[in-house]
C-alpha cells in the first residue's frame, strides 16, 4: 500500500508512505530536505496520535503577499487607480491566505521507540486511501503486540 501527499508550501515538498507486510518506508523530498527511512512494525510504539491543526505556513504566504502589493502600491502610487486596485487585491489574497491558515485538518502520527514521527494526513471523503493506510499501520501494529503478549 502506497500513499503520497504533497506540502506545496514547504518548498514543494512530497512525503510517500509504502506500507509493506513486515515494515514501513517513509520518503521525503522538497527543495531543502530528503530523507528516506524504513522502520519495522515491531519498531513502532504501539500508541499513536490523532489531532487537527491548521497550516501555519499561510501566515507567511499572506505576508509575502501583502508586502509585494504594499511595494507595488509605493513603486506605483504616482497611478492612484492602479495603484490602489492592486493593493486592494493583494490585501482581498492575504485575507484569504489568513483564513486558509484556520482549517484544520486532522491527521495521525505514529512515532517509532526513537522518536521518529510517521505522520499520516486524514482527508475526507475526497482520499479514503489515507485512512485505509492508517488503519493498515494500526492493524499492524496490534497484531504484533498481541504476538508479543502471548
Amino acid at each position: 500500500m502506497e500513499l503520497t501527499q504533497k506540502y506545496p508550501l514547504d518548498f514543494l515538498g512530497k512525503y510517500k508512505l509504502t506500507a509493506l507486510e513486515d515494515k514501513i518506508i517513509c520518503e521525503y523530498k522538497s527543495l531543502t530536505t530528503e530523507y528516506n527511512h524504513e522502520f519495522l512494525y515491531s519498531d513502532i510504539k504501539p500508541t499513536y496520535y490523532k489531532a487537527k491543526a491548521g497550516d501555519q505556513k499561510w501566515f507567511t504566504v499572506a505576508l509575502i503577499i501583502f508586502a509585494i502589493g504594499f511595494a507595488s502600491a509605493l513603486i506605483l502610487k504616482s497611478f492612484h487607480t492602479l495603484s490602489f486596485f492592486l493593493f486592494s487585491i493583494t490585501i482581498g489574497l492575504s485575507i484569504i491566505a489568513v483564513i486558509r491558515a484556520f482549517i484544520k485538518r486532522e491527521f495521525i502520527t505514529f512515532y517509532t521507540k526513537d522518536n521518529f514521527s510517521i505522520p499520516i494526513l486524514l482527508h475526507k471523503s475526497d482520499m479514503p486511501q489515507n485512512n485505509e493506510m492508517a488503519d493498515f499501520i494500526i492493524s499492524k501494529i496490534e497484531s504484533i503486540k498481541k504476538k508479543e503478549t502471548i
